[in-house]
């Protein structure tokens, strides 16, 4: 019994395993009817893809893309591979004779990495679609796909002097550093809710590709993606009408030139601020070291300072992060070697008619980079997003005639347009010109630049007075010491001699020097209207141009050194480079803002002051206007004691008194006696009579400024009391102290101006 149980048993495994094979050669070798083959399988039922599956096939990639990965193919037509040998006609209208490695590019070009459906390919970035009505939502620039396409790792030749690279050409140098290739290459993808967020046209699209885009198709570079969505096992395939070119990057197309010119000046000049950082991850990554045969160290090559690397594939706030790549481009003007040189001779050196540089080797490299930077964009440059303003590297927006374009081109890491004009720097064109242009000020342009506030006097709004600072004073009243922190000119710092304390400041700040000069720029141009004239500057103080003595001065004076202890008259020289946006004048020295608090101002006048603290408006233990509003301006007519006096305002209630006191200040302005206030009601702080719970509103004074005088009428226009700029208690300028822990006076802004009057002011 037992022995029939076992045979019973065995004949059971038998029929079980001949059951499991064939049910296993079916999975294997029948596939049900609704599975797709893989990419190249599914590309050889298409009929009319015959000439890409033969490119296919002689790179490879018919294996590649038939067994493993998961992909997205954008593949070229027959017909669009007839419109590619009408432009290559040294391949003789065959595939067969294409370059291998030409091919093989060719190939990757149309191959992105894992598989996108028709409606995947329009999300705008990796997470989906942007939201439109997030304000802190970036909007990033562009829309890209990773290619297979990856160039091979580079050798950069190049000198190697005061601890600075240089890369030059191959027959100059035998020295060289092999860069690793950080990325494959990106294609863009064009479709129409990606113009409608970037607000982009047609005509941008058209700019680049130079054919119509249509509403509701989708473009791969400057191919039609067919509207038919091919799926195979391992990812989609589209059909498109032309075949996309291999791009090229920024350094490829700088190096290549164009029809109308060359770009190695401009090259040449990018190329003066490398630096190689060693990657020895990838080094030994590399075949040869695993082998154990020589091989090369890689690096890392970078631009420090500019606006991006043009060798550099990655692109985006943060290259070393493949997702920024996705959603921004870079953007790159290019002037031809022409143009250039014609820029060094009429702008920057001195055969321009001006004491600039003699040479552009003796231009600093701050300067240099300048140049650079003007002409580097971090988002794409189209017409329409040009027409608005595009900022450079430089903190400024780009502007280009579009009669100057010999070349456009929409690369792998940027947009590039070819130029036969320079783009000239805003440090050129403004006022601060003969800062960057002249080596007699160059102690300045170093503070401007350590400072970083050039975008701020670069303005093409503005309508600046620029007061610099020469070389020569500077040695003379060792105001500010430049030095360089090492040896290779890479970095430098400032220092200076305060006369008052007799005592060396070691380190000057970025933002000290900032408030220095900024206290040096006008934002009006002197008008030679009225006998002295009150200009407010960029640091929220005034500068004050006595136009009958031909001197300038700040608020509280002009003093020999930093902190001086001696005040100087200062005559400015003017600089006569044109510039856009003001003038320029050389000073001998820099102006000092006021020390003139209110409670100090006012102490000068106790009669009103006294008033003041008896109505309860300030506390003298803590020095407090507690009826003033901060960052707010004032414009004060403080009554004479004899004019009080005869008022006799002992007989107000606290509440008249503050109203009277109030009546006194007009808000929002500082009225000078140089005539630059319009003719107006000006309201005070005075609450009407005619408020309400509901509405407050304040009492007005008529006032009329006029050229050294100051008016202040009746309802009729007949003057009540009349300021004179020869008085010598009017135009008292006030600041306050915006840092309590600083004794400095860099630390003061003009809040109010003081006037006083022969009369009361009485609604």
């Amino acid at each position: 019994m037992q022995t029939l149980i076992k045979y019973i048993y065995l004949s059971l495994l038998v029929i079980l395993f001949h059951g499991c094979k064939e049910i296993n050669e079916q999975a294997k070798y029948m596939p049900p009817d609704w599975l797709a083959g893989k990419l190249y399988t599914q590309i050889l039922t298409q009929q009319d893809l015959g000439s890409f599956a033969r490119c296919l096939e002689l790179t490879g990639y018919d294996t590649i893309i038939d067994v493993t990965g998961s992909y997205t193919v954008f593949a070229p037509t027959d017909n669009a591979f007839v419109g590619y040998f009408a432009d290559h006609p040294e391949y003789g209208g065959s595939v067969e004779t294409i370059p291998i490695d030409e091919l093989r590019q060719l190939v990757k070009t149309h191959i992105i990495q894992n598989a996108w459906s028709r409606e995947q390919l329009t999300m705008l970035n990796m997470d989906g679609w942007i939201d439109l009505d997030d304000p802190d939502n970036s909007k990033p620039s562009a829309y890209k796909k990773q290619t297979l396409l990856k160039k091979e790792n580079t050798k950069y030749w190049h000198f190697y002097r005061n601890k600075q690279y240089t890369i030059v050409d191959s027959t100059e140098s035998d020295s060289y550093k092999l860069v690793f290739t950080t990325s494959r290459k990106y294609i863009p993808v064009y479709f129409r809710e990606l113009f409608d967020v970037y607000s982009l046209t047609a005509d941008d699209y058209e700019y680049f590709f130079e054919r119509t885009f249509n509403a509701g198709q989708i473009y791969y570079a400057n191919a039609l993606v067919g509207e038919e969505e091919i799926f195979a096992e391992n990812g989609f395939i589209y059909l498109i009408d032309k075949v996309a070119q291999p791009l090229e990057n920024a350094e490829h197309l700088l190096k290549k030139g164009s029809d109308a010119g060359e770009y190695k000046e401009f090259l040449d000049l990018i190329n003066q601020f490398p630096d190689f950082a060693s990657n020895m991850e990838e080094t030994y990554n590399q075949a040869d070291a695993k082998a154990g045969r020589a091989f090369d160290t890689l690096f890392n090559l970078s631009y420090p300072g500019l606006g991006f690397d043009i060798h550099d594939e990655l692109t985006g706030p943060n290259t070393n992060n493949y997702r920024y790549t996705l959603e921004y481009q870079n953007g790159l003007l290019a002037p031809t070697d022409e143009a250039f040189q014609r820029f060094l001779d009429e702008v920057v050196t001195a055969n321009s008619g001006y004491p600039h540089w003699n040479n552009f080797e003796s231009v600093p490299r701050d300067i240099k980079k300048i140049i650079v930077n003007t002409h580097m964009t971090g988002e794409p440059l189209y017409p329409s997003t040009v027409s608005e303003g595009v900022e450079n590297a430089d903190g400024d927006l780009v502007r280009f005639e579009e009669s100057h374009v010999v070349q456009k081109y929409f690369g792998s890491n940027s947009t590039f347009i070819g130029l036969n004009e320079v783009v000239i720097p805003r440090a050129f064109s403004s006022v601060t010109g003969p800062v960057y242009l002249r080596p007699g000020y160059s102690v300045f342009m170093y503070a401007m630049q350590m400072a970083r506030i050039l975008p701020a006097i670069t303005n093409r709004a503005a309508d600046f007075s620029f007061y610099p600072i020469s070389d020569q004073t500077f040695s003379e009243d060792s105001s500010l010491i430049f030095s360089w922190s090492n040896a290779e000119h890479t970095s430098y710092s400032f220092k200076s001699y305060n006369r008052s304390a007799e005592a060396m400041i070691w380190w000057v700040s970025p933002n000290d020097l900032a408030r220095r000069i900024l206290n040096q720029v006008g934002v009006s141009a002197p008008m030679g209207t009225s006998s002295k004239e009150f200009i407010s500057n960029l640091a929220g103080n005034y500068i004050i141009v006595d136009n009958q003595e031909n001197t300038v001065s700040g608020a509280g004076g002009s003093y020999y050194g930093w902190e001086g202890d001696s005040a100087v008259d200062f005559h400015p020289a003017p600089l006569s480079e044109p510039a856009d946006n003001g003038v320029t004048y050389e000073v001998g020295g820099w102006f000092m803002p006021s020390r003139g608090t209110m409670d100090g101002v006012l102490a000068n006048y106790p009669h009103f002051l006294n008033l003041m603290i008896k109505a309860g408006m300030f506390d003298e233990s803590t020095y407090d206007f507690n009826f003033l509003s901060e960052g707010e301006f004032y414009t004060l007519f403080v009554p004479s004691a004899v004019a009080l006096q005869n008022y006799n305002t002992d007989t107000l209630t606290n509440e008249e008194l503050i109203q009277f006191i109030k009546y006194h200040f007009v808000k929002g302005f500082h009225i000078f006696t140089d005539g630059k206030q319009f003719w107006s009601n000006y309201e005070t702080l005075r609450i009407d009579e005619n408020s309400n719970e509901f509405s407050i509103r304040y009492s007005s004074l008529n006032i009329r400024p006029g050229y050294d005088v100051i008016d202040i009428l009746d309802s009729n226009d007949e003057i009540i009391t009349r300021i004179t700029e020869e008085d010598p208690d009017s135009n008292k300028i006030i600041v306050s102290d915006t840092d309590d822990e600083s004794n400095s006076i860099l630390d003061y802004i003009t809040t109010a101006v003081l006037h006083e009057i022969d009369t009361v002011l009485l609604r």
